[in-house]
């Protein structure tokens, strides 16, 4: 029988047996003395010798293990489940292109290796991750019992329910964006790449609690006002889960949260703010929240009558720089930003609090009608007016010791102190 002939069959048997068996328990590639040279699998490490992960850096037990995270896929005609896992894994530990993944793992083209990734990491995103990542996934009792260092005790608790947690930013390496904005929101002028920064939380003997993010790499972002944002935000529920005394280690470069309070800035005026937002300390910035009185329409105008209502406010509104307007829409995306008008709901107002974590407005006549300038208060959220004084006091009062309202932001910095 002629070479060709060998191989040619060679070939039918590993896309017939291999690629398409449902029950299959193995992944054969077509690499010429592997088993030999390797003296074992270069995929999951079994055979004689010292077993060398090659591949994936995963035994052939966690391999199956993780496997069972795939039932709800489907074999095709094109792979089996195994293959799929394999080639997902190949592309973690190796980073090697999907060009040479198609090859390697005898696929069409790396479209489809593309789609094959897609299906693998869905899968494991929604039966894996979900189940084995984050606080949901383990009680402060088992972080105390199992994955505290005695040293952690020794040198930096001082009670035994006292939870130690490291927390860092780290990268992840991206191709440059076609989109110029992103391009420019995930630039590190430290790392001279595009980048993204997930924010990774630890125990003290490197079991990872949590990772939050991803988020830009730009000098917006740093590791301080990342953390801020997440404390600020009750990121994943974190709030309950930690406690008042818990211990969070951090880097030189986390020294800034040093000084991060419990109080999160309100700014109630965008004719106000846009005039010092630049000035503004960026991790302020980033975590605070904008209560409006104006309309959107004013500031993003639609159509003409937008437009035209726009003008005839007080405030140029259409000459606000893009800069601020893109800094209002980012925060709208986090649900940041209130716009009191057209509706001029206070109830709605209070609503908003609420699913950012506060507490509602304080809206009880009584209760005003018994505090200094209370009826200036009543009389603005009765009418769905927007004046100054009287928002600041209803906010502030409403949620003591966790938001001031400020019209500038030098009106925060007198009433920490």
């Amino acid at each position: 029988m002629e070479v060709d002939e060998q191989v040619d069959m060679a070939l039918e048997r590993i896309d017939t047996e291999v690629q398409t068996t449902p029950d299959i328990e193995s992944v054969e590639l077509l690499v010429d003395r592997t088993s030999k040279s390797e003296q074992g699998c270069i995929v999951c490490g079994v055979g004689k010798g010292v077993k060398r992960y090659r591949l994936t850096d995963v035994q052939r037990d966690n391999f199956n293990h993780l496997l069972k995270y795939l039932s709800t896929m489907r074999n095709s005609s094109a792979r089996s489940i195994r293959i799929a896992l394999a080639i997902y894994l190949t592309k973690l530990r190796q980073g090697i292109s999907n060009s040479v993944l198609a090859t390697i793992f005898r696929l069409g083209d790396k479209r489809l290796v593309s789609h094959i990734l897609q299906q693998v990491r869905q899968h494991l995103k929604s039966n894996f991750v979900s189940q084995h990542l984050g606080f949901i996934d383990i009680t402060r009792e088992e972080v105390l019992t199992h994955h505290q260092t005695t040293i952690a005790n020794k040198l930096l608790t001082s009670q035994s329910d006292q939870v130690c947690v490291a927390i860092d930013g780290t990268y992840m390496y991206i191709q440059k964006s076609s989109n110029n904005t992103f391009q420019r929101r995930t630039y590190s002028m430290h790392k001279h790449h595009n980048l993204l920064k997930p924010m990774i939380i630890t125990t003290t003997d490197g079991y990872i609690l949590s990772v939050l993010g991803p988020y830009f790499a730009d000098y917006k972002n740093n590791d301080a006002s990342i953390i801020k944002y997440c404390l600020m935000n009750n990121e994943q529920d974190m709030l309950s889960w930690f406690k008042d005394d818990d211990i969070m280690i951090v880097d030189r470069g986390n020294l800034a949260m040093a000084s991060c309070d419990a109080h999160r800035v309100v700014f109630i005026s965008a004719s106000y703010l846009v005039h010092e937002y630049e000035s503004i300390p960026n991790d302020v910035l980033v975590t605070a929240l904008f209560f409006f009185g104006s309309k959107r329409s004013w500031i993003f105008p639609v159509t003409d009558d937008d437009k035209a209502e726009s003008r005839m406010q007080p405030t140029r509104y259409l000459t606000f720089p893009d800069v601020f307007k893109e800094l209002i829409l980012s925060k709208e995306a986090r649900n940041e930003v209130f716009w009191l008008k057209p509706e001029c709901s206070y109830e709605q107002v209070s609503i908003w609090l609420q699913s950012l974590g506060y507490k509602g407005l304080q809206l009880e006549d009584t209760y005003w009608l018994t505090q200094r300038h209370g009826n200036e208060v009543v009389n603005n959220y009765t009418t769905g007016e927007h004046d100054y004084q009287a928002v600041i006091e209803l906010v502030n009062q409403s949620n003591s010791g966790r938001l001031i309202a400020v019209l500038q932001y030098a009106d925060s910095l007198l009433k920490k102190n």
